[in-house]
């Protein structure tokens, strides 16, 4: 008995769906970039999105540039976290 099996040829696999604005490239140029997962507040998403004209992104790089030129790139301190929180309480 003879088989008559026939094996179809490999599909092509669909293209990749990309998500919306991947590929786009940034409004302040940087291109080697690296994505990273943060743990951010309401006030802080709001604050960086009016920074990078709702680009969240581009708005944290921004403040980064900005507290670099201030010179103000000292570490976190618990006892300056607590200054500022009387101030503004």
């Amino acid at each position: 008995m003879e088989d008559t099996t026939t094996i179809a040829p490999p599909s092509k696999p669909e293209p990749r769906k990309r998500a919306p604005g991947a590929g786009v490239k940034a409004l302040d140029g940087v291109i080697d970039v690296t994505r990273y997962q943060v743990m951010l507040d309401e006030t802080t998403v709001a604050l960086m999105r009016h920074i990078g004209e709702k680009n969240l992104s581009l708005g944290i790089r921004e403040a980064a540039r900005r507290v670099k030129e201030a010179k103000d790139t000292r570490a976190f301190s618990p006892n300056r976290h607590a200054t500022r929180l009387k101030k503004t309480g």
